[in-house]
């Protein structure tokens, strides 16, 4: 059952206490507050997992963080056993974990005003890595940069420009024709941003809400429309708004990002409509970033 944190709850059960024994546990989910009464919970065994006391090990400083990743073979299914260590500016390993059987690992106690290194220790050139830096209310402050040699670095920030808080440039660079654009998307789970919703329908749409054109999500959450004009532009998507979390780039012919929307922009009849990217977000997300 969900429960509001630092409340006093009491539980009746309706059974003869001399023949029967209980075990009862509370525990933290991955958000700080669980769900509302009455809406849907899912029963993913994958997100249970990662969610699941995900910060009990947190200290509740305010510069503390903590690095929840994936590690998936190129057909999705989940790598286990397999070694990440934490190394600092210096190369010098902090502490090293394991993937679990859904192929997830998290790292404690994260300081995001440094430059931490995360490192894969076996061969990542066939592997779906994706992890993210987040702080102890989940919300994610950092996406990570790859330096190749199985290194990942998540840089010394002072601030995180969440317009695009999911999409890095791997998932916005298609070759289209000259003065054409192009639009990315994601589609993942609210919980921990890492789980990809497959299937999900996304049509694509005038400002005056005419069609163009529609696809769906692949098993990492991911859509595409190429070859688009320099027309404005609208999107809806087929999904459960409070479930799921949707990002969406404009990318220009020479790949760089200019529009953006996301969650927090989808009106009521579930339309998502383009804004301006800011510089600073497009320097930061993308230009700083190298891909495999």
């Amino acid at each position: 059952m969900n429960l509001k944190p630092k409340r006093k709850h009491y539980l009746l059960i309706g059974a003869d206490s001399k023949k029967v024994s209980y075990a009862l546990y509370l525990t933290e989910k991955f958000t700080p507050i669980a769900k509302e009464a009455g809406e849907s919970v899912k029963e993913d065994p994958v997100e249970e997992n990662i969610q699941e006391e995900a910060f009990e090990e947190v200290d509740k400083k305010p510069r503390t963080a903590m690095i929840i990743g994936r590690v998936r073979r190129l057909d999705a299914k989940p790598v286990a056993e397999f070694g990440v260590s934490l190394l600092n500016e210096d190369l010098a390993q902090q502490s090293t974990t394991k993937t679990d059987e859904f192929g997830i690992f998290k790292i404690y106690n994260i300081d995001p005003e440094k430059i931490n290194l995360v490192r894969m220790e076996g061969d990542d050139t066939k592997l779906l890595v994706d992890m993210f830096l987040y702080n102890s209310e989940a919300r994610i402050i950092g996406k990570p940069i790859y330096l190749g040699h199985r290194l990942h670095s998540f840089t010394a920030r002072k601030e995180f420009h969440d317009q695009l808080a999911i999409l890095s440039m791997k998932d916005v660079v298609v070759a289209v024709d000259r003065g054409e654009s192009s639009m990315s998307g994601k589609v993942v789970d609210k919980e921990t941003y890492l789980i990809g919703r497959e299937g999900v329908k996304i049509g694509l749409y005038t400002p005056k809400k005419a069609f163009v054109n529609s696809t769906i999500t692949d098993f990492n959450g991911k859509f595409q429309f190429l070859d688009l004009d320099s027309s404005d532009y609208i999107v809806r998507v087929d999904h459960n708004p409070l479930d799921d979390y949707v990002e969406i780039v404009l990318t220009d012919d020479k790949n760089e990002p200019y529009a953006y929307s996301n969650s927090d922009k989808q009106n009521d009849e579930g339309y998502f409509r383009f804004s301006k990217l800011p510089e600073e977000e497009v320097n930061m997300t993308f230009f700083t970033t190298k891909t495999h």
